[in-house]
């Protein structure tokens, strides 16, 4: 968020976070200094909310990037199930054309492609 915040061309939230930042830090020490047990459980449950929590935040922005790249075409769109499948014959089609598999190869690896 912090990086969010320099990047606005106003002064007050810079201002405003690095008041909040500030704060609470002094209230953290505070904390720790009179309460530690009450700190070390508010400590484990903010770290039991990070373990649950970036992972989310990690796959909805790689979501964001790769929609984005796909936008300026940067990343292929995943094809269908469907059309891969037709894609993957016409390759092994090829493959047979090509002298590379030979034809119980090839029945062998469409019968694994229509079986999935």
């Amino acid at each position: 968020s912090r990086v969010l915040i320099n990047t606005s061309p106003e002064p007050f939230s810079n201002w405003a976070a690095s008041i909040a930042e500030d704060v609470a830090v002094i209230a953290g020490l505070w904390a720790a200094l009179t309460h530690p047990v009450l700190f070390l459980l508010a400590f484990v449950v903010f770290l039991l909310a990070l373990i649950w929590l970036l992972p989310r935040i990690w796959h909805a922005a790689r979501g964001v990037f790769r929609r984005l790249g796909s936008w300026l075409g940067l990343i292929k769109q995943p094809e269908p199930a469907a059309q891969g499948a037709q894609n993957s014959l016409a390759q092994l089609d090829e493959l047979v054309e090509a002298g590379i598999l030979s034809r119980t190869e090839y029945a062998a690896a469409r019968t694994r492609l229509s079986s999935s």
